[in-house]
Parts: structure tokens; sequence; C-alpha cells
């Protein structure tokens, strides 16, 4: 268990969710909270005296959310901007709602191999047209992942190759300085 672990959600069910504001395009926040997801949408407008309330665009309710909220963060590290240009904190991506979406599911994949008991308690779309453009997106990742697998076992067989082609090298010149030494030491008599 990580030192910064928030213990609240240690063993309890809580909410991964994805929000937006209307007026910002591909920046979403990735968060967990303990209450419900609008809740926390409204809380985060009046704490930050915004003049919007961030949309609620996908939650899931899972137990343990701060672990896999950490992971689905660290899956799209490279998308992270600074939320507080926005308004809120370190919680937000420069990425389509898909990826973010996408992040999450992923996070809990993970999760599963680990501890297959990991159930995903419900699950929200805003929309139910996002379950089939993330759907789309999440087999398109794993096309690319497969392909990216492959070229890396092929890599990986070059490699073995050369390898053992350079360890049969030096066992065929150890064989013929075996062989020089005993023609030196037979023709020598």
């Amino acid at each position: 268990m990580s030192k910064y672990q928030d213990t609240r959600s240690i063993g309890k069910k809580g909410y991964l969710y994805v929000m937006s504001y209307p007026n910002r395009r591909d920046k979403h926040k990735i968060g967990y909270t303990l209450k419900e997801p609008n809740e926390r949408a409204k809380s985060i407008k009046y704490r930050q005296k915004l003049s919007e309330t961030p949309i609620v665009q996908y939650f899931v309710l899972i137990e343990n959310p701060w672990e896999i909220e950490q992971s689905a963060h660290s899956i799209i590290f490279k998308d992270r901007i600074n939320g507080y240009e926005i308004g809120e904190g370190k919680e937000w991506f420069n990425c389509s709602l898909e990826r973010a979406i996408w992040a999450i599911r992923k996070a809990i994949n993970i999760k599963k191999i680990n501890n297959p008991k990991v159930l995903i308690v419900k699950e929200y779309f805003k929309y139910d047209l996002y379950r089939g453009l993330v759907d789309k997106y999440t087999r398109e990742q794993e096309i690319e992942e497969c392909k990216r697998k492959k070229e890396l076992a092929k890599e990986l067989e070059i490699y073995r190759k050369k390898q053992y082609e350079k360890a049969n090298e030096k066992w065929n010149n150890y064989l013929l300085i075996f062989i020089v030494i005993i023609l030196i030491f037979l023709f020598s008599r």
C-alpha cells in the first residue's frame, strides 16, 4: 500500500468518474468519490467558485476506487495537464472521452488479473452512444497492442538468432583451435 493512499476508500465501494466542462472539449477529469458523482460535480463547482458545473460523462461503482483511479492516471499519464488552469487540481487530462473511459476500464481489468473478485457493481454512460465509441476505441487499442507485441516478438527472435549465431561462431572457433592444437601435437612427433 502506498504511503499516499487515501485510506478512506480501502474496502469501500466508491465511484470512479469522468467529468468535463461543456465548453472544454477533450479535457476530462478522472477521479473518484465515495459520494454520488453528481454531488461531487456540484462540490467542485462551489469549491472552485465556477460558473458552470462539470458534467459527469461516465462513472463506475467499484470497491477500492482509489487504487484503480491511480492506475488509470498512470495509464494515460502523458495526457495529464495542469488542471489549475481549468479551475481544478491535477486529475485533468487532455484526451478524448473514449480514451479517459478506456483508461478506467483498463485499470479495472489489470486489477482483475491480480484479484478476480474485483466486480463492477454499476456502470453509467451519460449517453448510450458513448458505450459503442468506448468499445470501438478499446478494440482499436487492443489491435495496436497486438501489433506492438508481434513487432517486439519479431525483434526478440532476430536478437536471439544473432546471439545463437555468435555463440555458434565462438564454439566453432574453439573447435578449430582445438583441432589445430591436436594437429600440431600429432605432427610435431
